[in-house]
């Protein structure tokens, strides 16, 4: 039982000849512009890089060198303006104490509007006017609240009699014709 070469084989040889003639012809054009090997290329980039760009003896270097450190030194202490603020920042949150007299009036100080603070709170709640205002304000919101509820109910009312009326007057219409 030999086999009989099919219409595939020879598509395929055909498709495999034509692969092999490309492969050739871009390998052929590949080593005739063959380039350096990468470690070849690497050595003579460095080469390049360690090179000295700048002429360090000459005295124009010098001259430039001087003269782009003083700009730096200028700008870096130069005072901006959230240098600034910082010192003022800072200024107005630690304010020394000059002695403990002067420690304990502002101790003092602090306590008595603390003190003050919470007299105030002490009136309000035993005052019966806080209470009077939210009673009031919990009965006008349900006042509010009831007023609503029954104006959606009659709207729902009014849509179901309308629906209601309209199914009648089709129902009658339809019964005479």
């Amino acid at each position: 039982m030999s086999r009989r070469p099919g219409l595939r084989t020879r598509v395929y040889a055909s498709n495999l000849g034509m692969v092999e003639q490309n492969y050739k012809q871009a390998m052929e054009r590949l080593e005739k512009s063959r380039r350096p090997a990468s470690a070849d290329r690497e050595r003579a980039s460095l080469g390049r890089a360690v090179s000295p760009r700048f002429d360090f003896n000459g005295c124009e270097f010098d001259e430039e060198l001087a003269a782009a450190r003083s700009r730096a030194s200028k700008v870096i202490h130069e005072r901006s303006v959230i240098d600034q603020r910082a010192e003022a920042l800072r200024s107005s949150s630690l304010v020394p104490v000059s002695s403990d007299l002067d420690f304990d009036d502002q101790v003092q100080a602090t306590l008595n509007r603390i003190r003050a603070s919470k007299d105030i709170l002490s009136q309000l709640k035993s005052d019966d006017t806080l209470e009077q205002v939210r009673s009031d304000t919990r009965a006008m919101l349900a006042e509010n609240t009831s007023r609503k509820m029954a104006e959606k109910l009659a709207s729902v009312e009014d849509d179901f009699n309308s629906s209601s009326s309209e199914k009648r007057s089709v129902r009658k219409t339809l019964k005479v014709g």
